[in-house]
């Protein structure tokens, strides 16, 4: 008797937890889908910590923040709180995409028992996403547990209520639609009197009103599923099956990729360390752009090759190996010096910052390839990447990329040689509102002059105005002033439960 009513008491907490969840969405983040990720400060904050506390309940005997978990919680709260800091849309955008996964990878590796000798292979995907399977199978226990709520079933006087609401909606139905219409159109007098019920109900069952009413049901019976569904631990035996391929076949495969790197390599070794770009702006962008994504791709199709291919072949298939990651090394390095020069040359953006960032984690898991090769012990090449990205991620989502990228393309914009356009950093947030207004008048509107001309004769300005050096700073003051204005508004616009700490500490 005391274990049911110890579950009925578990089930009431996580129902309790699971409506605050989707109230706190409806309430304080239904600006998202009119502002976009400006909505998203403090409230997505404590959105996602209210998930956090119903995973802390139905986490094995309630130690989810015992020590061992620190090493995974830690970097997924930091990407919590990057929320409440910045307004940096682009980081804002990616964790909104990513976290839910990252919840879902680092929570159910964190229920493991003995986890620290589970092997992660590419099945642990296919166990993660049966984790969301269970979370779907329980939807239905879910609705129960409300519709039980709601309407109490048993004895008579227990679902009064229940009849009570469902005899008034069939009414409002049935004279809505057709008691009102059919009397209004008997007597004009009678319409006139009764067209103010329609407004009231307009006024109270808006579309607005009745989607909230929608998005709070499906995410109430959703997390309250989840927390059903993720009671049971995690199970993935991580067991290492060591299976040998062929040694053959692996080492063709691998020396013929390698010999296409080669050649690709000798190919392009005139173009792999230059210092110089061209002139032209596209060009440049294809040069460094090509290499970029060549990384990529040479970076997913090495931890493939690993994965498939590591420890089990014999050593030559491996010494192949080996001088493939280091091909991919070289390529790499050859990628970051090309995006060093366009950075150099143009400044940094949104993208340049981030890719060079990519270039960094890329750079730390090849040497860790290469590391793993003189090591007898087996490389859980799955999780390490899991871990660096985790990181790495949640690293730079609390670092202050936009007042970086502002600070330092005011001084690779002070070289004689810069192609920097200052005016792209419009596209900043209001994270640096204060840095520009201090910088406004000491230093934008000093450097990128050239720049400014050439916006005034795209205008089609005559050349007096243009060479006019007070029509320039006068234009440059409109450009700036109308970017702070731009970002006022969206400040002023901004709930109070909307704003970051960077918001209260701007001075407008």
């Amino acid at each position: 008797m005391l274990s049911i009513f110890n579950r009925e008491k578990e089930k009431a907490a996580l129902i309790i937890i699971s409506f605050s969840i989707a109230l706190c969405f409806v309430i304080f983040l239904w600006g998202f889908w009119n502002n976009g990720p400006y909505a998203l400060g403090i409230n997505f904050t404590v959105f996602w910590f209210l998930i956090l506390t119903l995973l802390s309940k139905i986490y094995p005997e309630k130690k989810l923040f015992s020590k061992k978990n620190w090493p995974w919680l830690t970097p997924i709260i930091l990407i919590f709180l990057s929320n409440a800091i910045y307004n940096n849309p682009f980081v804002k955008i990616f964790a909104l995409l990513l976290t839910p996964f990252l919840i879902l990878i680092f929570y159910n590796y964190g229920q493991l028992e003995n986890r620290k000798e589970k092997h992660w292979s590419l099945k642990i995907i296919f166990s993660f996403a049966g984790r969301i399977g269970q979370v779907f199978l329980k939807l239905g226990e879910s609705f129960s547990s409300y519709q039980n709520l709601i309407i109490k079933k048993g004895a008579e006087n227990k679902s009064i209520a229940a009849r009570v609401i469902i005899g008034i909606v069939v009414f409002l139905i049935f004279a809505i639609v057709i008691v009102i219409p059919l009397l209004s159109s008997a007597d004009r007098i009678f319409s006139e009197k009764i067209n103010f019920v329609y407004f009231w109900l307009k006024e109270i069952f808006s579309l607005t009103l009745i989607a909230k009413f929608v998005v709070f049901s499906f995410l109430s019976v959703f997390f309250l599923a989840t927390g059903l569904a993720w009671k049971t631990p995690f199970q993935y035996d991580g067991k290492v099956k060591d299976k040998k391929i062929d040694s053959i076949i692996s080492g063709i495969f691998i020396g013929g990729v390698l010999l296409l790197y080669l050649m690709f390599l000798a190919i392009q070794a005139s173009r792999l360390w230059t210092n110089t770009l061209p002139l032209d702006f596209k060009t440049t962008e294809e040069l460094v752009k090509s290499g970029f994504w060549q990384l990529l791709a040479l970076s997913v199709i090495n931890v493939f090759i690993f994965i498939a291919s590591f420890r089990k072949t014999n050593g030559i298939v491996r010494g192949i190996l080996g001088a493939f990651t280091a091909a991919s090394i070289l390529l790499l390095a050859s990628a970051g010096q090309r995006m060093l020069l366009y950075v150099t040359n143009y400044g940094f953006s949104y993208e340049k910052f981030y890719a060079s960032y990519t270039v960094v984690f890329c750079a730390v898991l090849f040497l860790w390839l290469m590391y793993r090769l003189f090591k007898k012990e087996r490389a859980d090449i799955v999780k390490f990447i899991a871990f660096l990205f985790l990181w790495m991620f949640s690293a730079i989502a609390v670092f202050p990329a936009e007042e970086f990228i502002l600070r330092a393309n005011l001084a690779l914009a002070k070289r004689e040689d810069t192609r920097i356009n200052l005016y792209e950093l419009k596209m900043l947030s209001p994270d640096v509102y204060n840095l520009v207004k201090e910088k406004k008048d000491a230093e934008l509107n000093k450097v990128n002059r050239n720049a400014v001309k050439k916006n005034l004769k795209q205008k089609g300005m005559e050349t007096g105005y243009v060479n006019d050096e007070k029509n320039i700073d006068k234009e440059i003051n409109n450009e700036w002033q109308a970017w702070l204005e731009e970002k006022n508004a969206i400040l002023s616009e901004k709930k109070w439960y909307e704003k970051t700490l960077t918001d209260l500490l701007i001075k407008l």
